[in-house]
């Protein structure tokens, strides 16, 4: 059964350009790369519409094959001088800076009719430099400033994008709406135009790609729908507004709950300790209240008093227990002391005694002979020697037994008063608990009160975060029902978008094919059918080529935020198909006719042939090759 036709359906000569335009705002009209000043290795002429730059691929085994002679090099030469902060990876960039230490790289860009000059560094030179209206290679033969490029991003965001770029969910909208911008315009090979909003690889190393991954799906998505108009200031402000209420309508519920849980709470224990009444709150507080008056008045006014008391008894005995233990050391000191005096005492009266009978026997041990008077004398001194002792000895055991008879007393004292003592010690305790619990029947009573006060608050708060969430939700749905409208306003230019799609779509496959992009709040849908819904890698891909030309009809028609400027490098013929393939550069061409003059910029790079008509000029632009080594971009291997 024929497919029934679409009557909204429109073709790509139904494109009508915007009025004014005498050919692309934005284009690159040369790029040079020079070993140093006066010595350029390679310059290439681009013009406005389709450029191609093929490396052919080998037919034959002895041929050099197409890859490797520079494609995606040369791309990112021309995103580098657009404004991107490198040309290759970390690897790449340290090989040409020791092979070119001179090197550079330079770019005429015309913007709204100017021509700007770019020159950058790609050997060890550290200046950057760009300006309006001077001649490139003049430029780089005299000594150049360091300018950096933000005048050049910043005259480009100002022409395309000053609304869209403030709006941007970046860190630095303004500086980086350009950046993200050109991401877009100018995809990674690496990415594989595997999806719509993946614009850098990280095997590339740029920083654009460092900033895409930073870059949320949904943030990409803001940055489509602000670019092609599909997002106005009213839908960002009502979905900002909505999105507050949302955040407020959270917490209040958040705190809602938190107040719930605290009021049953309360209920709970009041309930327990007062019981219920139609007027909780009331009731609850005057039963607390009558609480503390009867607290009050059970309380014992000189319990403190006596407690005070009660500690000055207990200090006062345990002062004297102190005294005594302290009377009883000494005297056990004092003790010890005679004691050990008396032994010794003891040990000397006996060697006395073996000295007095020895005096009295004064034979000599050698010859038996007795000795003389003077030896009497001599038993006389120890007699009294031993004598001497012998009082000793009685007045210490005088001592010690008078020791003995004292400690025995402080003892008993100590005993007695440790006796006295104890009953000190409980009636504090006994005393301090009775302070405790009196006093916490006070607080607890006057708890009691503030909990019923407190309570009747939080009944008041409970009832104001209810009606603070109704009024909210009434507000949000305001909002959201305004971003709503905005919404709709804005999808004239998604319908009209889907449209060129479509257009384009079945341009490059004639009457099979139909397209149609879903652009909305959350998601960016591209779809294809031909004989039914299609998605595969190479139906995926020929959507995404599909979709950034419809982007490029609907900003020649003046309906974007973008310039008329595309870079797609190696789009593969084994993903599109060598017919399709074709057709792109069909399309292109004939994308040229409206307007009378092209108004757009198409750089494309390949390794598949061009439909032969186009592998000349004025379509193609510079041809590669893997070898020999003059034939790559960098006319060198490296």
């Amino acid at each position: 059964m024929p497919q029934q036709p679409d009557l909204l359906a429109i073709s790509i000569d139904d494109v009508q350009p915007a009025a004014g335009k005498g050919g692309p705002r934005l284009w690159v009209r040369r790029l040079v790369i020079w070993r140093g000043v006066g010595d350029p290795i390679r310059a290439v002429t681009l013009r406005p519409g389709l450029n191609i730059i093929w490396s052919p691929d080998s037919g034959t085994e002895n041929e050099a094959m197409g890859h490797g002679g520079g494609k995606t090099s040369f791309c990112r030469l021309l995103r580098y001088c657009l404004g991107e902060n490198s040309f290759g990876s970390h690897a790449l960039r340290e090989v040409v800076a020791r092979k070119i230490p001179d090197g550079y790289v330079g770019a005429e860009v015309v913007l709204d009719g100017e021509a700007w000059v770019v020159l950058r560094p790609i050997g060890v030179d550290n200046r950057h430099y760009c300006a309006k209206g001077e001649v490139l290679e003049a430029a780089f033969g005299r000594e150049m400033p360091h300018t950096g490029l933000g005048a050049l991003c910043d005259a480009i965001t100002q022409a395309f994008m000053p609304e869209a770029a403030s709006r941007m969910p970046l860190a630095n909208p303004v500086e980086e709406a350009w950046e993200v911008a050109l991401a877009w315009l100018t995809r990674d090979q690496e990415c594989r135009l595997l999806s719509a909003l993946e614009w850098r690889s990280a095997q590339t190393e740029s920083h654009s790609a460092s900033r895409q991954r930073q870059l949320s799906q949904a943030d990409r998505l803001v940055i489509v729908r602000l670019l092609v108009n599909a997002l106005s200031a009213g839908e960002m402000e009502a979905s900002r507004l909505a999105e507050e209420c949302s955040v407020k309508i959270e917490q209040t519920r958040r705190q809602r709950r938190r107040l719930q849980h605290l009021v049953e709470d309360m209920q709970e224990d009041l309930s327990q300790k007062f019981g219920a009444s139609d007027a909780q709150a009331d009731f609850w507080k005057a039963q607390a209240a009558e609480a503390v008056v009867q607290a009050e008045a059970a309380a014992d006014p000189q319990l403190y008093e006596r407690l005070t008391k009660a500690r000055e008894d207990k200090d006062g005995a345990e002062r004297a227990l102190t005294q005594l233990g302290n009377q009883l050391a000494g005297l056990n000191a004092d003790l010890a002391t005679k004691t050990e005096l008396r032994k010794t005492i003891d040990n000397n009266s006996a060697k006395a005694h073996t000295h007095v009978y020895d005096a009295q026997n004064p034979v000599c041990k050698t010859c038996g002979t007795r000795m003389d008077q003077k030896a009497l004398d001599f038993v006389r001194e120890r007699e009294q020697e031993r004598d001497d002792l012998i009082g000793k000895i009685a007045e210490i055991a005088g001592d010690i037994g008078a020791l003995e008879s004292n400690i025995s007393a402080v003892k008993y004292q100590i005993a007695a008063a440790q006796q006295a003592a104890k009953p000190l010690a409980e009636a504090v305790i006994a005393l301090e608990r009775a302070l405790v619990d009196q006093s916490r029947r006070l607080s607890a009573a006057k708890g009691d009160i503030t909990m019923s006060t407190r309570y009747a608050t939080h009944l008041g708060e409970l009832k104001t975060s209810t009606n603070t969430i109704e009024q909210l939700v009434q507000l949000q749905s305001t909002h959201l029902n305004a971003a709503s409208e905005h919404r709709v306003a804005a999808l004239q230019n998604v319908d009209r978008l889907s449209l060129l799609f479509d257009a384009v779509l079945k341009f490059l496959i004639p009457e099979t094919a139909n397209g149609k992009i879903d652009l909305e709040q959350n998601e960016l849908n591209l779809r294809f059918q031909m004989g039914g819904d299609r998605s595969t890698a190479a139906v995926d891909s020929l959507k995404i080529v599909a979709f950034d030309l419809a982007t490029l009809l609907l900003t020649i028609e003046g309906r974007t935020q973008l310039p008329a400027f595309l870079i797609h490098d190696s789009p593969r013929e084994a993903d599109l198909g060598l017919s399709i393939y074709n057709r792109l550069f069909t399309m292109s061409q004939k994308l040229e006719e409206i307007g009378g003059t092209p108004l757009f910029q198409y750089i494309v790079t390949t390794t598949t042939a061009p439909p032969e008509a186009f592998q000349k000029e004025p379509w193609q632009r510079l041809e590669l090759h893997g070898a020999p080594a003059d034939k790559r971009v960098f006319g060198m291997d490296f």
